[in-house]
């Protein structure tokens, strides 16, 4: 290479940092506006990779709720559930439950004894279910005059406006179920009355009073730990144990001794509901149309009956999921709408830039050439302006997607998806949103790269200039 060549080739890097420092305001806004572009290449990404993370969570728990729910109730072909028809039955967590609002509608003892002295009855468990923290009537519909979502009337005795799911969620998100088993050595060694899933400290003993379970969550929300205490019906309450949440819709049930929650709730000794084994499975139609008769007001339950409750929770799943898998399709479409607007804009801002940079310094185009500058050496010089001013912004871009990607997915793409997958809520909202290292040097290349592309017509157009044009146009 000849000498003055070289000095050329070498004087390119730094004429082109020179003319970027001199013009400070415009490189800015030309750094801001790419900057953007690149957080969004950054943080779109990473916010679909989130949901899909969530569908696929939530696919996956909702097959072990179903597989877990088909195995209790195969396990439980013997078993009949009788409640008052003021309360109905619930599956939560694998737990065969009873949910009640507020106050629970009580079975008298008379019913269990009754019960009990039927052919065919192996053994009879009460239960006491009631619920902590439940939003009032007027808490859901503003006390006031409204309608309902579809436009109706609300039913009668409920005034206001019905709140979307989002609020009803957030209200309920409070509500704690506490619920009061037989603890006595029969019942805690044949039937599956405690959770088996203890994480820390130890279950509940035979006829223990004073104690309870509390779950992962509701020791948090109690603000507690193992060892602590929790207050309930103003009665204070030893942990002395947490058993695990395994239930896609968050399992806040408080377990202590049907005694306690009997004289917590001043139920005498009334019951919520009763669990009735029969000694052969086959006897278990005859043994609940025998109650059936006997007790007009009470709600009986048997395995056919849950098994139809479970065919329409997994056609509600499925349904579920279908509506998650319908929004994942359309946050798809949309990051990759947005992706490739992203990666558009940053080549045009580049090329409007540099077609206005070249324009401005047409005079000194025109010196380069005079001097003996080839058209190599002034494309060079104005990609490499370009190329730097781009890698600036791509370098702040990436700091901003990688901060703040969490909001700006949140802002850009789809938030319905994890509402919408209903039961996986959970699950989905508490996924991080963390950006992938390899996509951001991906977009970061990309961002370069699209700063030289957008440089090469002006450059190229600079190149052509003629120096006495160049300098008689000044």
């Amino acid at each position: 290479m000849r000498p003055f060549a070289r000095c050329i080739t070498l004087g390119i890097a730094s004429r082109a940092v020179r003319n970027i420092a001199r013009r400070k305001v415009r490189v800015l806004l030309a750094v801001v506006a790419i900057s953007v572009s690149m957080a969004i290449m950054v943080s779109i990404p990473a916010g679909l990779n989130a949901s899909q993370s969530a569908v696929e969570q939530l696919n996956d728990q909702m097959g072990v709720d179903y597989a877990t729910q088909a195995a209790e109730i195969e396990n439980t072909s013997s078993l009949i559930e009788v409640g008052n028809t003021g309360s109905s039955t619930s599956q939560q967590g694998g737990e065969m439950s009873r949910s009640s609002s507020g106050s629970s509608s009580e079975i008298n003892e008379t019913v269990m004894e009754t019960v009990e002295a039927l052919d065919g009855v192996e053994s009879v468990i009460p239960y006491v279910s009631m619920t902590e923290g439940m939003p009032s009537r007027d808490d859901f519909f503003g006390g006031g005059n409204g309608t309902m979502p579809s436009g109706g009337v609300p039913p009668s005795g409920m005034n206001g406006t019905m709140p979307d799911m989002t609020s009803m969620r957030n209200m309920l998100s409070d509500v704690v179920k506490v619920l009061g088993v037989t603890l006595t050595e029969n019942a805690i060694s044949n039937y599956s009355v405690l959770p088996t899933t203890i994480l820390e400290g130890r279950n509940l003993y035979a006829n223990e009073t004073g104690s309870v379970l509390l779950t992962e969550n509701l020791t948090a929300y109690y603000d507690t730990e193992l060892g602590g205490t929790v207050t309930i019906q103003n009665q204070t309450f030893t942990v002395v144990g947490i058993y695990q949440n395994t239930s896609t819709m968050g399992n806040r049930t408080v377990f202590m001794s049907i005694a306690d929650a009997q004289e917590i709730y001043a139920m005498g000794t009334s019951v919520s509901y009763l669990y009735v084994y029969a000694e052969n499975s086959d006897d278990v139609s005859t043994i609940a149309s025998a109650i059936k008769l006997a007790y007009s007001d009470v709600t009986v339950s048997t395995m056919a009956d849950r098994l139809a409750q479970l065919t329409a929770l997994q056609e509600m799943s499925e349904k579920t999921l279908s509506n998650a898998e319908t929004t994942l399709q359309q946050t798809q479409n949309t990051a990759t709408q947005l992706m490739i607007i992203a990666v558009v804009a940053t080549g045009l801002i580049i090329l409007f830039v540099m077609l206005y940079t070249v324009k401005e310094r047409t005079k000194e185009i025109g010196v380069l050439k005079t001097l003996g500058f080839s058209k190599r050496a002034v494309i060079a010089q104005f990609v490499l302006e370009g190329t730097i001013v781009a890698a600036i912004a791509g370098a702040v871009g990436a700091a901003i997607g990688w901060i703040s990607s969490s909001t700006l997915s949140s802002l850009l793409l789809p938030s319905s998806t994890t509402e919408q997958a209903g039961r996986g809520v959970q699950q989905a909202s508490s996924l991080a949103i963390q950006p992938d290292l390899t996509w951001v040097a991906i977009a970061f290349l990309l961002v370069v790269a699209m700063g030289a592309v957008g440089s090469m017509y002006p450059a190229w157009r600079a190149s052509r200039t003629r120096p006495v044009e160049a300098l008689k146009n000044e």
